[in-house]
């Protein structure tokens, strides 16, 4: 399988081979990592950034909390393993299979919350149309309001499943630190009675992508972390250059969580403050940035009664222009 992936790398597509990239991490050494190696030199930079974060991941011993505990996963690794893939038409029809069942998922979960809202808003309609017949002023100022909260999570819903499903529109070289900025003082409108603290690197960093999908991914878990943090609180986000990368890390004050929590917060509308009007799409549509569109990482580490601290991780190419 790993010589199969290996012939695709070659490929005149800079998508497939980026592909190849992602799929190498798991192929078999020593010959996964040579053509890792090679890949890091590819001319196109996205290509380059998945070759060092694949390389980053075979060298880790352990997984991440949110892979090993998840169930869904573990069903797709035992699937993947059983089918044995022989060339490539079959790795394809297995990768098929995979992404249904991960749609199945989200189709059942969005399914459910799009019902929710809907027939919520419609008996608040009905309850208007007949409040009006009655005339009573003050109920129906009241049920105009719940119905203009219901209508305002119906387009949290859709905006959410909008920014988790697309795709950048633009890719040029930006600096990061600005970005880290305006995503903090985005966040900072929504939630004054909580302070963003931010220490930036000892040197600059650019980064190649669309950075207004990376301010919405940081103001996401910029946002999560206020929200578990105690008025007069500070959060506080530092940077660090790594090799071949830089490390962003959000500290809240807040009680922490289990690592059941952590794999929960993962999944779509799976918010723990829905009556505060949360939908439980910021950290899924943080990982769909942070992972697919940049070629990062992120990952948490959490204590209950200490809080929690959310690690962002971006490779940076090895050509930055001045």
């Amino acid at each position: 399988m790993t010589e199969k992936i290996a012939e695709l790398a070659n490929h005149p597509k800079w998508e497939v081979r980026k592909a190849c990239a992602e799929a190498l991490c798991y192929g078999t050494a020593p010959a996964a990592m040579t053509e890792l190696q090679r890949l890091t030199e590819d001319a196109m930079p996205y290509v380059q950034q998945a070759a060092l974060k694949s390389i980053r991941e075979a060298r880790k011993i352990t997984t991440k909390v949110y892979e090993k505990h998840d169930p869904t996963a573990e069903r797709l690794f035992a699937l993947i393993k059983k089918m044995n893939p022989r060339n490539v038409r079959e790795a394809y029809a297995a990768a098929l299979q995979v992404g249904q069942i991960f749609y199945r998922e989200l189709a059942g979960i969005t399914t459910h919350e799009l019902k929710t809202s809907t027939v919520l808003i419609s008996d608040l309609a009905d309850q208007l149309v007949k409040l009006t017949q009655e005339g009573n002023l003050e109920e129906i100022k009241e049920n105009r309001a719940k119905l203009r909260r219901s209508v305002d999570d119906l387009l949290k819903i859709v905006y959410g499943l909008s920014d988790l499903s697309c795709e950048p529109n633009k890719s040029e070289w930006f600096f990061l630190d600005p970005v880290i900025i305006q995503a903090a003082q985005e966040a900072q409108t929504s939630y004054a009675d909580v302070e963003v603290v931010y220490y930036p690197p000892s040197r600059e960093s650019k980064l190649l992508g669309d950075q207004t999908f990376l301010i919405v991914a940081l103001r996401n878990l910029i946002i999560n972390a206020m929200e578990a943090s105690p008025p007069g609180k500070k959060v506080v986000m530092t940077t660090k250059h790594k090799e071949g990368s830089i490390e962003i890390s959000i500290q809240d004050q807040g009680m922490g969580m289990t690592d059941q929590q952590i794999v929960k917060a993962f999944k779509p509308f799976s918010s723990t403050k829905k009556d505060k009007g949360g939908m439980g799409m910021g950290i899924p549509v943080a990982q769909k940035i942070i992972h697919f569109d940049f070629g990062g990482e992120l990952r948490y580490e959490s204590e209950v009664g200490k809080g929690t601290k959310v690690f962002v991780e971006l490779p940076m190419s090895q050509e930055v222009p001045l």
